[in-house]
């Protein structure tokens, strides 16, 4: 993967929060999936028609193993 797709954003569908610290949000993606996201990754959080969704680059969504749950490609 290069520097430019390595970085690129995504808006990511989960379920909940099931959890928050100082430094990162505990998700649940649904289908059992729960995973921490360091808030220092998180570009934006918001919720949009009763779904909620936190835009992530994709090495992290890579990483955790959520490109499943990618709704939008490359959102900056």
């Amino acid at each position: 993967m290069s520097d430019s797709e390595k970085f690129k954003q995504h808006a990511v569908n989960f379920a909940t929060l099931v959890h928050e610290t100082d430094k990162a949000y505990l998700l649940n993606f649904g289908d059992d999936v729960e995973t921490w996201i360091p808030k220092s990754q998180v570009k934006n959080a918001e919720e949009f028609e009763d779904e909620m969704f936190v835009v992530l680059p994709q090495w992290l969504i890579e990483e955790k193993g959520l490109e499943g749950y990618i709704e939008d490609e490359d959102v900056g």
